[in-house]
């Protein structure tokens, strides 16, 4: 038997020892709140959480000493301990990794009895004053007497963190640390996401999501475990936290009826949806088609597309921002390798990361050339460009695009975290349609990404070359196209029903019983049950080209009865879109009611890939039996 003297071994162990070490240890996941001097509400991420005492009720939390939490608890002299469900990974990862005024965008909150921000539908809240203000090291202990508490019911399932990634009890996925590290960076000023640049302590990269959060206790608590490398989930047997979809379709229902409130008012103002954003996070939405082995739900194309029809009835600046994310992680399935998809995927399904895009880029021949390079740097590349388009960017955490190795016209896919260093986020978008899907610019600048997330090399093992993506592509641009025909639509028969007044000539008593108006309304209405039927069909023919993968018959029939729907769709959203005026009359073209956006959005978005040539393929095809070629935009 052998035994130590602490006093000997005092000082032996490096803090990433320590931190290794007491990473084993699980824990549940906090939102520590409290009010800044300025009254805006401040919070962090933090599981060195504590009860200390039951009489009196103590309880004790860990921060580290340049946290601004810390300064705002210290000068307001208290605070709230928000307890995470099993579904909050969002949240965890919202106050862990962005700046303290950003953190608040879209989450909903109430101020509790000592004025400290309470998270809604955590599962336990702790409302405390400070009492004693203790050091701790590196850090400050703060222990405070609790005042109020509130649960939300004994069978909510905790949010769990143990050994660097989240998991639920019973339910365990397995980091694996890979030791390459990025090469150093020279020093650089932080990343930046304009307008709203969060400070210096509040950007960690999600290439660092290995992190210990009770170790640090920042803002955000958020430090890499072992290396800056990616963490491996494994491949889950059960769904991850997050995903609870018995009925996708349904979900997307509520998520509607709640997008369309405020929708005028936010294209008025150009106002992104961040609180819209949120709720579609939670939803589980984000995991609608992570296939189920690695925590999602699986589903198919014609979820798919009913999914996006109803949030884009609601907003279709949402559904266009979901159709980036749904085609990232379909890219990702068919380039990556399988390792590389069971480390990522599953985050995906949780609703813990929102992928958005950066493919187009302005000044160059055509979609399809790109000056974007990625140049060879150790274990990875460095990106460097400029790109435009980039919808759902201050949504997104990931974003993928197309790049160039440098010096050769070999064309690769690039995934990179949207704070990661040298990435810069501009809400610079003025198009008059689309107002609020942030589809400006993007730059990047010396970004350092790992080899794994350069993807589309002639030696892939991912398979696939891009069948399957650009019909989810154009799939759900068919259902954005789709939602608003059916949005103008509604909008049209409420204010007919309670708005439109008779004109003199019709023998009608009310505006819905003129036989023009009803005429009016029928066309409308045929045009979005055509459009619709057709989207659905080619949602089934993608579902049979997923099917039987490596066909290109029926790929090509999926692709060509897309570009139909695409091409229907677009006409029955412009249609609806200026018709709705003719229904209504004048008193419709009032700025409050903000109907215009409809023929706007249908318009900006019918641009994004020209609707003659879709049309020209089907016709090719039935004179001449030509299949479309297999490329982003067919």
């Amino acid at each position: 038997m052998t035994t130590t003297d602490p006093r000997v071994a005092s000082g032996d162990v490096s803090p990433a020892d320590f931190r290794h070490a007491i990473g084993h240890f699980a824990t549940g996941v906090t939102v520590v709140t409290s009010v800044g001097i300025d009254g805006e509400p401040v919070g962090t991420t933090a599981n060195a959480v504590s009860s200390l005492s039951l009489d009196p009720p103590l309880i004790l939390v860990c921060f580290d000493r340049s946290s601004q939490t810390l300064e705002a608890v210290l000068a307001h002299g208290a605070f709230a301990v928000n307890v995470l469900g099993a579904r909050q990974q969002h949240l965890s990862a919202n106050f862990a990794r962005r700046g303290l005024s950003a953190a608040w965008d879209g989450v909903r909150h109430r101020r509790g009895r000592t004025g400290s921000p309470r998270l809604e539908d955590v599962i336990a809240s702790l409302e405390a004053t400070v009492e004693h203000r203790l050091d701790g090291g590196d850090h400050e202990i703060i222990v405070g007497r609790v005042r109020e508490v509130e649960t939300s019911g004994d069978d909510a399932a905790p949010l769990v963190f143990w050994r660097g990634s989240y998991a639920s009890l019973g339910t365990w996925s397995s980091p694996d640390f890979p030791n390459a590290t990025p090469p150093p960076l020279p020093p650089r000023t932080p990343p930046r996401r304009r307008p709203r640049t969060p400070p210096p302590d509040a950007c960690a990269s999600l290439y660092d999501l290995t992190f210990s959060l009770c170790v640090t206790g920042k803002d955000p608590a958020v430090t890499t475990t072992e290396s800056a490398g990616l963490p491996s989930t494994g491949t889950p047997s059960t769904p991850l936290p997050g995903i609870d979809l018995q009925d996708p379709v349904r979900v997307a229902e509520g998520l509607r009826d709640e997008f369309r409130l405020g929708a005028a008012e936010r294209d008025r103002d150009r106002a992104f949806p961040y609180e819209q954003c949120a709720a579609f996070r939670a939803s589980g939405l984000l995991g609608l088609m992570v296939p189920r082995e690695y925590g999602g739900y699986g589903g198919t194309f014609a979820e798919l597309m009913r999914v996006v029809i109803a949030i884009s009835a609601g907003d279709s600046n949402i559904g266009q921002m979901y159709q980036l994310h749904t085609g990232g992680i379909r890219l990702l399935q068919e380039f990556a390798s399988p390792d590389v998809q069971a480390r990522w995927l599953p985050r995906f399904a949780s609703g813990e990361l929102w992928i958005t895009n950066a493919y187009s880029e302005v000044g160059t021949r055509s979609v399809n050339d790109f000056n974007t390079t990625v140049t060879r740097d150790g274990a990875g590349w460095r990106l460097n460009g400029r790109k435009f388009y980039c919808t759902g960017s201050l949504a997104g955490d990931l974003t993928f695009g197309p790049c160039r190795i440098e010096g050769t016209d070999e064309v690769r896919v690039f995934y990179t975290p949207t704070d990661a260093e040298g990435v810069t986020i501009h809400d610079d978008w003025t198009g008059f349609g689309q107002r609020t899907t942030a589809s400006g610019t993007t730059e990047f600048r010396n970004v350092w990404i790992p080899d794994e997330l350069v993807l589309g090399s002639p030696d892939t093992e991912g398979g696939g070359g891009g069948d399957i993506t650009s019909l989810n592509y154009q799939a759900v641009h068919t259902g954005v196209f789709v939602g608003i025909a059916k949005n103008a639509l509604d909008d049209a028969v409420e204010f007919v029903r309670t708005k439109a007044r008779v004109w003199y000539e019709s023998s009608a008593e009310r505006a819905t019983g003129d036989l023009f108006t009803q005429l009016r309304v029928g066309e409308m209405k045929t045009a979005v049950d055509a459009a619709e039927l057709l989207s659905l069909r080619a949602a089934d023919l993608c579902d049979e080209a997923v099917a039987h993968l490596g066909d290109a018959r029926i790929r090509g029939e999926a692709s060509l009865v897309t570009g139909q729907a695409r091409h229907a769709a677009a006409e029955a959203a412009l249609f609806n879109g200026s018709y709705l005026f003719k229904v209504c009359g004048a008193g419709s073209v009032l700025e409050k009611y903000g109907f215009d956006r409809h023929w706007r959005n249908a318009r900006t978005l019918s641009l994004h890939n020209p609707l003659d040539f879709k049309l020209l393929h089907a016709g090719d095809y039935l004179l001449n039996d030509t299949l479309p070629p297999v490329d982003s935009y067919n």
